[in-house]
């Protein structure tokens, strides 16, 4: 068994044997990983610092042996779909641009990790520590479970959807909640279904509302500074005063709330 650092530069499969098993205490930093490293099996014994970058790396290939991951593993731009990364440290996590749809988090620390463009559909975040996390632009509509904590109080679970500042909830189910006073500033609720929805006062600076559907949606005290509200689908029964539904003008003849 080595120990300490090992580094691996371009792995490709002609260069590991059909067994190849790597086993360290420490670290294990993996570069510029091909696609093709199928026969690469990285065994982590104890909580290590693991460093993965390359695109399509197989990680169904890494079996964690130890209880979690140390701190500040860059999984960056990885596919993870329905991986199981349950109960694992990942604080200060780099899952840029990673997908982790149908993904089983549960219990896992994820405290000041940066989620920043991740695809958390559909995921399994039950009792997930959120805290300080990074979700900018990150999907987050249709998880399962609850997080035990979220990165600020400005977030909150809606109806399986965690809405807060500029996430990414493109078509997400929204009806029939309450988004009052919530902040949603920069968020792409673009395609989202807001029918019945109260969100008075709610904050929607800079949104994209781009085809959310709106009917019967209370928007009373909401703020929509340069919020992109084209192609509105149905009437809201509340708009914010000084706005109104304009029908017909918008691009390619729809409908859009304009500032009166």
């Amino acid at each position: 068994m080595s120990t300490g650092t090992i580094i691996c530069n371009n792995i490709l499969a002609s260069t590991l044997q059909a067994s190849t098993r790597l086993k360290v205490d420490d670290i294990i930093d993996i570069n510029n990983a091909s696609s093709s490293s199928t026969n690469l099996q990285v065994e982590i014994k104890q909580d290590i610092n693991l460093n993965l970058t390359g695109d399509n790396f197989d990680t169904s290939k890494i079996t964690y042996k130890g209880n979690s991951i140390e701190t500040e593993i860059d999984l960056t731009g990885l596919n993870l779909t329905g991986a199981d990364l349950s109960s694992r440290i990942l604080r200060k996590a780099d899952l840029t641009d990673a997908v982790l749809k149908d993904a089983n988090l549960t219990g896992t620390d994820l405290t000041n990790a940066n989620l920043t463009n991740a695809n958390l559909t559909n995921a399994n975040l039950t009792n997930v520590t959120l805290t300080n996390a990074n979700l900018t632009n990150a999907k987050t509509s249709g998880i399962i479970g609850t997080p035990s904590s979220f990165p600020s109080t400005r977030y909150r679970l809606v109806n399986q959807n965690i809405a807060g500042p500029s996430v990414d909830l493109t078509g997400a189910d929204l009806k029939d909640t309450n988004l009052g006073y919530l902040k949603l500033t920069d968020a792409n609720l673009t395609g989202a279904d807001l029918t019945n929805v109260a969100a008075i006062a709610a904050n929607l600076t800079n949104a994209n509302l781009t085809g959310a559907n709106l009917t019967n949606a209370n928007l009373i005290g909401a703020h929509l500074t340069n919020a992109i509200t084209s192609h509105i689908i149905g009437t809201p029964v509340h708009l914010p005063s000084g706005y109104s539904l304009s029908t017909g003008t918008g691009p390619n003849g729809t409908n859009q709330i304009i500032k009166d």
